[in-house]
């Protein structure tokens, strides 16, 4: 769904490490650290307010390391494709800038900020995901908006200068995923790749994780026990939670 040349215009340059793409008017980019290890990618999040709360959010991760994010891409796509198992589901094969890609979509009510699709782009080079949560009034708006931006997306050359964080690296030839520094100290950090998927294999299907806690966000903060209005985000929590269990703090 290409955007016209004069809205084009008007839409904002974002320029990833190894991508770029233009976003509309009435959305905001927020960077985060770069991940290393497996990942060897950068996650950055788009965001649209209405009046006081979130009512968009597009979380992308950007994937260097093309065996790792397409392993980790083909595993969700596995997943989904399972027949008869995921009714509410939909894996739908599209294009973007006429690269391979995926659209996974639910086909049920959404709730408040739930996720409504999730699209996996396998340009050759590199691998990305956009995740999208929408508020139900807006999600036909986002997800048009989302598609609009895709078909802007030009795979450019990696530059690392332009991470909100330090590149990944691997001291001492080893390799990716076995060690891996924390973004905000130059301390190089032991990490037990097997101790994080045991965590993993063990709590991936549950509506818990080991600590007994469901996270759940209001928009300002962070709790366990469901209030009116809350979404949750035990996805990234579940991932702090096995990262910790791999020897790295969160």
């Amino acid at each position: 769904m290409p955007i016209p040349s004069e809205t084009k215009e008007e839409w904002t340059v974002f320029a990833g490490v190894g991508h770029t793409l233009h976003y509309p008017t009435g959305w905001e980019v927020r960077l985060h650290q770069t991940q290393g290890g497996v990942w060897n990618g950068v996650t950055y999040q788009f965001i649209r307010m209405d009046e006081l709360e979130t009512s968009a959010q597009i979380d992308v991760l950007e994937v260097m390391d093309m065996t790792a994010g397409t392993a980790v891409m083909e595993a969700e796509l596995a997943y989904w494709e399972q027949p008869g198992k995921y009714h509410n589901h939909l894996v739908e094969t599209v294009t973007v800038q006429e690269h391979h890609a995926w659209w996974i979509h639910t086909t049920k009510p959404l709730k408040a900020m739930e996720l409504a699709g999730t699209l996996w782009v396998d340009s050759s080079e590199r691998v990305y995901r956009f995740r999208l949560h929408c508020r139900p009034d807006k999600c036909a708006e986002s997800e048009r908006q989302l598609r609009q931006m895709l078909s802007t997306l030009q795979v450019t050359d990696v530059d690392w200068q332009r991470a909100p964080g330090p590149p990944p690296v691997s001291p001492n030839n080893d390799r990716p995923g076995q060690a891996g520094i924390v973004p905000s100290s130059p301390q190089v950090v032991s990490y037990d790749r097997n101790a994080a998927y045991a965590y993993a294999a063990t709590w991936w299907n549950t509506q818990n994780n080991s600590d007994g806690c469901y996270l759940r966000h209001n928009g300002s903060t962070l709790d366990c026990t469901y209030h009116s209005s809350d979404y949750g985000v035990d996805g990234a929590h579940f991932v702090n939670r096995a990262v910790a269990a791999g020897g790295r703090p969160f």
